[in-house]
């Protein structure tokens, strides 16, 4: 899954990050192919995700969004740069403190216009981010009327996201996490039960997996 999942790069747009004389070689991004910069939208987006510095995240985060954009530009409706637009602007709202009512606007607007054109896209991925939005955003309405914490509306998009992705770990986890928060206990421990037994054929996702064996020992002992 996109979101928490590392992307592939696109390799032929990015002899730049090695020796001149491998750049001399590359061959040049077509920047006025939706595709191409998908790619490089998406690209930014894991970079970002991965960067630790915040003034980095939020320029690579700026620069994808910038690539999506430019994607829409030549075909509006293209789903995958609306997804990565709004993956983008989440991760550079995480490193903003103020004036993000705009883009929080924006994103869910993104992220609704994907989830009712294509639901399935990246194993219900626009649900998912649905439901974590409402999950984590504060509870007093700093980011606009309507885009305040509502448990019950994260699990409806989590209950979605499960329906389009009951694969993706992250979707059981998403839920497991919301019926936590609403004490929903016993609901909650088979939910990570759930998400633990997906994530063991994720690679490299050690961490996370750690988390969701805490996670559902503390439900359990509740």
């Amino acid at each position: 899954m996109f979101l928490l999942r590392v992307l592939l790069f696109c390799f032929f747009c990015i002899g730049f990050l090695f020796s001149p004389a491998l750049f001399a070689k590359a061959p040049v991004c077509n920047l006025k192919d939706p595709r191409t910069l998908a790619v490089l939208a998406k690209e930014k987006a894991d970079q970002a995700q991965r960067s630790s510095d915040i003034q980095e995240k939020a320029r690579l985060a700026k620069q994808g969004i910038e690539f999506a954009e430019k994607c829409l530009q030549l075909d509006l409706q293209n789903i995958d740069c609306v997804y990565v637009r709004a993956v983008n602007r989440g991760l550079y709202m995480e490193t903003q403190s103020f004036g993000l009512k705009n883009d929080a606007k924006l994103l869910l607007q993104d992220f609704e216009f994907v989830a009712k054109q294509s639901p399935a896209h990246d194993e219900g991925g626009a649900y998912l981010a649905l439901a974590q939005f409402f999950l984590k955003a504060p509870k007093m309405p700093i980011l606009g009327e309507g885009h305040t914490r509502d448990l019950s509306k994260a699990l409806v998009y989590a209950d979605q996201a499960i329906a389009f992705g009951p694969q993706a770990f992250e979707n059981h986890q998403t839920k497991a996490e919301i019926l936590y928060k609403q004490k929903n206990y016993k609901e909650a421990a088979q939910s990570f039960k759930t998400a633990l037994r997906l994530i063991k054929k994720v690679p490299g996702a050690d961490k996370e997996k750690k988390h969701i064996e805490k996670m559902l020992k503390r439900a359990r002992k509740k």
